[in-house]
C-alpha cells in the first residue's frame, strides 16, 4: 500500500553497524583489539545501547565484540563517566539514541524500550 511504513526491530549487529556509521568508523575496527580513543568511545556507546535499551547481558555483548564480560562492565562505567564529563560525547550519544528511536528505558530492570527503524 502506498504510504505504508514497515516497522522492524534491528538485531544487535545492525545496531552496532549503525553506531559505527554515525561515528564514522569501520565495524571491523570496532570489534578489533585496537584501543584508539574513537574506537573505545564507539564500543562504549554500543555497550550502553545494547545493555540499557535492548536488554542484552554483558556476556552476550562481550561475545559480539570478542571481549570478556568484565571488559564490557568497564566500558559501561567509562560510558557513564564520559556522559558526565564530555559534552561532545553526550551530544553524539543522544543524537544516535534519537536516530535509533530509543526511548528512555523503564524504571523496571526487566522492561526495555525496543529500538525501531522505519523503512519506507
Amino acid at each position: 500500500m502506498p504510504g505504508l511504513n514497515i516497522v522492524y526491530t534491528p538485531d544487535n549487529e545492525q545496531i552496532i553497524q549503525f553506531v559505527c556509521e554515525q561515528m564514522k568508523v569501520k565495524y571491523k575496527n570496532v570489534v578489533s583489539k585496537d584501543r584508539s580513543r574513537i574506537l573505545v568511545l564507539t564500543r562504549n556507546m554500543c555497550y550502553a545501547i545494547l545493555k540499557t535499551y535492548v536488554g542484552s547481558t554483558v556476556t552476550s555483548i562481550g561475545r559480539l565484540f570478542f571481549r570478556d564480560h568484565t571488559t564490557v562492565l568497564h566500558g559501561l562505567r567509562m560510558h557513564q563517566q564520559d556522559m558526565k564529563n564530555n559534552d561532545n560525547y553526550q551530544d553524539q550519544f543522544e543524537e544516535i539514541r534519537i536516530k535509533l528511536k530509543l526511548n528512555t528505558p523503564s524504571k523496571k530492570p526487566t522492561k526495555y524500550a525496543k529500538p525501531i527503524l522505519i523503512v519506507g
